[in-house]
């Protein structure tokens, strides 16, 4: 299990349920369901695989310097595996991408712009060139924004042959969007805290923990959390979902505000990116049950 988490194919998984939920949610309730295509499903996990590696073996040396991190040692022993895996999923998603419609190729290749500014210093600041990440009090906002449109807007965009046909959803579809979107940013607020020592040294802007205090930051993540249910809902209520799949988003929001609520600087690494992130992969779980218990009890009516 160990491996499963730290070799980030956990928090990989957790990005293709969430697109899972996502092609199953705007199903037509009544009909069955259509999935997006297995190249974009591999392109998300692949791409989530490689960007989360990238990522932290950017940061492996800093972090061990300023703190003590199971991850970052974990990750310098298994450099090697860590790379040659990046290698691999840079080539799954190169061939995957060329299988895409033109218009999803460009979605893609925005969003991609997005995490690499994110993680590279590219911008230009009076304390010098710094990444998207170091303006601390936006970085779960951008994650959370990448996030919910990875997962939600990718799958929703019609095949087209045009690169700038992005073929925008509905209104009502924006409404599915921002609510993931909501829950990706309250998910996203409480890993600040585990970086919190390590950002306070590193980050040229301070991190919401740092800024408002550890408890404010906590709140204001139940506070995405719940916008998220109450836009989701909103948008259950438009399509006609009924009750049982709102139960289930007020049950997985009861869940996500009860484990940020626990979070705190004693929080083991393990609880960050096992529990946190699984939170992902349980509300893709119940919204997709319910989805289809739903299904059931219509068509036996």
């Amino acid at each position: 299990m160990k491996f499963i988490v730290h070799s980030n194919i956990w928090i990989s998984l957790a990005a293709v349920a969430l697109m899972w939920a996502t092609d199953v949610l705007t199903s037509d309730v009544m009909a069955s369901v259509e999935l997006s295509s297995p190249h974009l499903y591999s392109i998300v996990f692949f791409s989530t695989l490689l960007t989360y590696n990238w990522q932290r073996m950017l940061s492996m040396k800093k972090r061990q310097e300023h703190a003590i991190s199971k991850l970052s040692n974990w990750i310098g022993g298994n450099l090697v595996s860590g790379i040659v895996a990046s290698i691999f999923a840079v080539a799954v998603c190169a061939f995957n991408f060329f299988h895409l419609a033109q218009n999803q190729q460009a979605a893609l290749v925005l969003l991609g712009l997005v995490s690499v500014v994110y993680a590279l210093p590219l911008l230009p600041s009076p304390r010098g060139w710094i990444r998207l990440r170091d303006f601390g009090f936006t970085k779960p906002i951008v994650l959370g924004l990448t996030w919910g449109f990875v997962c939600t807007w990718l799958p929703l965009i019609m095949p087209s042959t045009q690169y700038l046909d992005f073929a925008l959803p509905e209104q009502i579809e924006w409404l599915f969007i921002l609510a993931n979107c909501m829950v990706m940013i309250a998910i996203c607020i409480p890993f600040d805290i585990k970086d919190i020592a390590f950002d306070s040294a590193t980050m040229a802007y301070p991190t919401l923990p740092v800024w408002l205090g550890v408890r404010k930051a906590l709140w204001l993540a139940m506070v995405f959390s719940i916008i998220g249910l109450v836009v989701f809902s909103s948008w259950a209520l438009m399509v006609g979902l009924g009750g049982f799949v709102i139960i289930a988003a007020i049950l997985c929001t009861i869940i996500e505000c009860w484990f940020i609520n626990k979070t705190n600087a004693d929080s083991t690494e393990w609880y960050y990116v096992m529990v946190l992130d699984g939170l992902i992969l349980l509300r893709a779980g119940l919204l997709v049950s319910s989805f289809f218990y739903t299904a059931f009890i219509l068509r036996n009516i």
